[in-house]
């Protein structure tokens, strides 16, 4: 089975919020390792341009995909640290007024500070796109 682009934007169109379908979809981008910077690629494009209630889905997606690819190796973990930035500055801008959605990305970035899976420094960096209203009321 070969990697083909169409085939994942499908999918990505497809994904729900369960957790087999994200561990599903996670589970095939890691087996397509090999094109990760591609897949990210897509996944930062399909994120820009899916509706605020599916922002974090792709968070979810994102950090699963992190989190279990690292036994092979760390070409996501590199890859996502490319585009992650403007990913949490465009999925927090999105969610301004969302607090349970604010939240749930407070808990992922937590997660990978907790396990190291970047450094505090680009951890920082990623709350720092936090809407300041909403670290108030949090």
């Amino acid at each position: 089975m070969s990697f083909n682009t169409g085939s994942f934007v499908g999918k990505l169109i497809e994904l729900n919020n369960s957790q087999q379908s994200i561990q599903t979809l996670s589970g095939w981008a890691i087996h397509h390792r090999r094109n990760a910077q591609q897949i990210v690629d897509i996944w930062f494009q399909q994120l820009t341009k899916s509706p605020k209630e599916r922002k974090l889905l792709f968070m979810y997606l994102c950090n699963d995909i992190i989190q279990n690819s690292k036994r092979k190796g760390n070409e996501f973990t590199q890859e996502f640290s490319r585009v992650l930035p403007d990913a949490l500055s465009h999925t927090y801008r999105s969610a301004v007024e969302d607090l349970k959605t604010i939240k749930q990305i407070d808990r992922i970035l937590h997660i990978w500070k907790e396990r190291e899976i970047f450094g505090k420094d680009f951890i920082d960096k990623l709350y720092s796109f936090r809407p300041k209203r909403a670290a108030e009321r949090v």
